[in-house]
Order: C-alpha cells, then sequence, then structure tokens
C-alpha cells in the first residue's frame, strides 16, 4: 500500500505537535508525568538489556553446494547514473568475481538518463570483455521516465524483468527468482551468493539486508573513524536483534535482495507500469520499503556472515549532506504511515523503541525548557543522562577501542539537530524530496585523480 500523499502537510504538523504536547503534559500535569516516568522507565530498562546481551555474530552460514540443480537464480540490479568512472570496475567485480556458477545469476545494469556517458561505457565493456561471462546486460530508463529519483530508476528495471517474466524469457525460469539491489561503486564478497543462496533455502526467507562495510581509503583521518564507528554501532544492533529473531531493522539501500513475489507485487489494483514495491514519492526508498514490508507482517533477515561494501563520503560536507537525507528518510516514514503506526509497532516492536529514541529530542525540548521555570523537576536531566551513557555502551560494545566508541559517540548527536531541521522542512515543504549529491571522490575518479 503506497501512503497517501495528498495531506502530507496535515500529516507534517500533526506528528511533531502531537509528540511536543505530549512533552508539555507529562510535565505539568501529574498523572500523565507518573504514566511518562514508568513508560521511560520501561524504555530504559529494554535499551540496558538491549545492550549487555552477550555480542556474538550469527551463526555462520555454510556454503550453497554450487553442484546441486536448487541454487535459486540471481538479478543483480544496478543503477547507474553519471557513474563512468566506477561502473566498469564494478563489473568486472560481479562477473569474475563472485563464486557463483555463471548460468545462476545476471547483471542487469539501468542507466538513469546519464550525461557523462556511462551507458557507452557499458556497453563497450560489455562487448570486448572475455567470456565466459554471466549474463550481463544495460538497458536505458526511457526518456520519458522521469523523476521519482533511485526509486525511479529502480522501478524501470523491475517493469524491465516483470515483463520479461510476463513473456517467458527470464533465465533459468523453473528456479526460484532472487533479485538483488547494488550500488555502482560496490564491492561484493565473493562468496556472496553462494552465502544468500543457503538462506534462501534453508531459512525460507523472502526478504533479506547483507551486512554493509566502509571502504577505507587508509587514511585514519577522523572523518574517516566518525563513520567508521557509525557503521559498526549499525551492524551491532542489526546482529542483535537477529539474534533475537527480529530481523534486521531496516533495509540499507546497497545490498538489499528480494524474492521475486514480495518485489513484484502490484499494490492496489494499478497497472503493472506503476504501482511496484518502491514509492518514489519519497527520500528514502529503502526505510520506506521497510515501513511497508513491515506493516504487511513480513521478516527482513539479516547476515553478516558476507557483506557488500560501500564508499564513505570523503568530506565533511559530503558527511553531512548524506546524514541529512538519512534523517529525513527515516522521519518522512512516519509521517507517510501516520494511520499505520499501530499496526507496525505491533508487527515489531522494537520500531516503536525506534520512534521513541529518534524523536526524543522533540519530546524533551519542552522538558527542559519548563524545567528552568519549574525548579523542582529535574527527571529529564535523569532520562537524558542515561540515553548518553546507553550511547556509549552501546559503542563500546561495537566498536574496537574506546577512542572510536567515543567519537562515534559524539558524531551521533548530528542527529539531534537533523531531527528539528526536518520537521521544519516537513512543514515548509511537505512534498520535498532531497535529491542525492555525489561525493567528490567519485567525482575525482571520473575525472582520472587517484
Amino acid at each position: 500500500m503506497l501512503p497517501e500523499t495528498s495531506n502530507r502537510r496535515s500529516r507534517s504538523v500533526l506528528l511533531p505537535l502531537c509528540v511536543l504536547g505530549a512533552g508539555v503534559v507529562s510535565f505539568l500535569w501529574r498523572p500523565a508525568s507518573r504514566v511518562y516516568h514508568i513508560a521511560a522507565i520501561l524504555l530504559d530498562a529494554y535499551l540496558l538489556a538491549f545492550l549487555v546481551r552477550k555480542k556474538v555474530t550469527t551463526k555462520k552460514i555454510p556454503e550453497a553446494d554450487i553442484d546441486t540443480g536448487s541454487l535459486p537464480f540471481f538479478t543483480l540490479v544496478v543503477p547507474c547514473k553519471n557513474e563512468s568512472g566506477v561502473i566498469c570496475k564494478t563489473l568486472q567485480k560481479l562477473c569474475f568475481g563472485l563464486k557463483y556458477p555463471v548460468d545462476s545469476y545476471r547483471i542487469l545494469v539501468l542507466d538513469d538518463h546519464s550525461t557523462d556517458g556511462s551507458f557507452d561505457r557499458i556497453h563497450h565493456w560489455i562487448r570486448d570483455t572475455l567470456r565466459p561471462l554471466p549474463v550481463c546486460q544495460a538497458i536505458a530508463r526511457p526518456q520519458h521516465d522521469i523523476g521519482g529519483g533511485k526509486s525511479g530508476a529502480l522501478n524501470a528495471a523491475l517493469k524491465y524483468i516483470f515483463y520479461e517474466r510476463e513473456q517467458d524469457v527470464i533465465i533459468s525460469p523453473k528456479k526460484r527468482h532472487i533479485i538483488g539491489f547494488l550500488d555502482a561503486d560496490a564491492q561484493c564478497d565473493p562468496r556472496l551468493l553462494a552465502a544468500l543462496a543457503a538462506v534462501f533455502l534453508s531459512e525460507d526467507a523472502l526478504v533479506l539486508q547483507v551486512l554493509k562495510k566502509p571502504i577505507r581509503w587508509g587514511s585514519r583521518s577522523l572523518l574517516e573513524d566518525c563513520q567508521v564507528a557509525d557503521y559498526m554501532a549499525d551492524w551491532f544492533v542489526s546482529s542483535q536483534r537477529q539474534i533475537r529473531r527480529a530481523g534486521c531493522a531496516s533495509l540499507r539501500g546497497n545490498g538489499m535482495f528480494f524474492d521475486e513475489a514480495v518485489i513484484l507485487h502490484v499494490a492496489d489494483g494499478r497497472s503493472a507500469l506503476r504501482g511496484f514495491f518502491f514509492n518514489d514519492q519519497t527520500t528514502g526508498d529503502d526505510v520506506d520499503m521497510t515501513c511497508r514490508l513491515k506493516i504487511a507482517g513480513l521478516k527482513i533477515h539479516y547476515i553478516d556472515d558476507t557483506y557488500v561494501m560501500e564508499e564513505l563520503a570523503p568530506s565533511w560536507k559530503a558527511l553531512f549532506q548524506q546524514r541529512a537525507r538519512w534523517v529525513y528518510g527515516g522521519y518522512r516514514r512516519y509521517t507517510d504511515y501516520l494511520e499505520s503506526l499501530p499496526c507496525l509497532w505491533w508487527n515489531d516492536p522494537d520500531e516503536l523503541v525506534e520512534f521513541c529514541v529518534l524523536l526524543a529530542p522533540i519530546f524533551l525540548l519542552p522538558q527542559f525548557i519548563l524545567s528552568f521555570w519549574f525548579n523542582g523537576n529535574r527527571a529529564v536531566w535523569f532520562h537524558l543522562a542515561f540515553l548518553l551513557v546507553w550511547g556509549l555502551g552501546l559503542m563500546c560494545q561495537a566498536c574496537a577501542s574506546l577512542r572510536l566508541a567515543l567519537l562515534g559517540l559524539i558524531f551521533s548527536l548530528h542527529r539531534i539537530f537533523f531531527i528539528y531541521w526536518t520537521v521544519v522542512l516537513c512543514i515548509w515543504k511537505p512534498s520535498e524530496c532531497l535529491p542525492y549529491w555525489k561525493t567528490t571522490r567519485r567525482v575525482d575518479m571520473e575525472r582520472g585523480t587517484p
């Protein structure tokens, strides 16, 4: 079910007003204050239990037997927009670096109106590369199909696959068909598909997210360390959820895989030309998709036995532009699916915890202001101190050193500023979809700079 977009402004106003109002009422009205403190204590206890749980990785997954005929067939979709500097290197690794039968997967590159000659470079590489190779196809998004950002590009690739299925031209049609999505700069573990095949066959998974690792350039700078700490914290949270059979917290865009029956579902009775699972009216296509899957009652599996790697932001400006999009997408899903939030929380209680943590700065803001007028109530400071100590504990569990943990905690505070900025932007421009900013490092690579 796609969210309604006609009343986005009213939703964008209603949600923060409700959270702010709850903060004021819970401070001024004694019965509400008691309920708030009980709920806060329960939340603190839950977070503490989550933190002190033994940190172990997910169970090692045996590699699939590549000699059997039961292996699923993978279609790897690689969206490409002005990626001439990296796309051929990515194709080289996908075609020659994966330890999986070449007749059991293919690569589908979708060019999203590139202006730097990416489409021609892909065609030349496919033509000039020696065989044997997995099937590697390059298709261009139709000129009349514009808008929607990355979601629109992914939907264009899915339309192509859908028409193939309708015309019975998909390779190996008798096998289970898995559709995966990789970034144009992705670097994959050689045994990625073999490990995924084992999970899809043994656990009957429908949706799966792979561990993401950062590509470090060897500088060991403060900028890189902050991002690495953030990646490690995300891995720790996702692996802990998987241990408890709760599944992945959220899809991450790069390294997400779907059973064909899920991703090619046409919702709301719309035609095959529209209405695929991706929402092209939002900024965070991955978190939006996560929300829709969980509302539908589907579990997102997670494995850290294999991985995909992606580039780090090369500058502080690029980093904060990236994180602004992430926070904006994470908040926007709550306004878009406001009526379905109880169903989301019922199917995955951890989503309620994430909602409380994300919107805590909005809830606590009036309590901070009122605490200066009413000197007798300082409970808000206790809850803030607990969240900071808990955040440091999480970082210490996830990171390899105390320095990295402290950097990760300090860096994570940027979300407080961005959540206020996001609320204002959603009210001011309710239909705004933030653009994707290309990082400086990849621009340099395209220009030939090492």
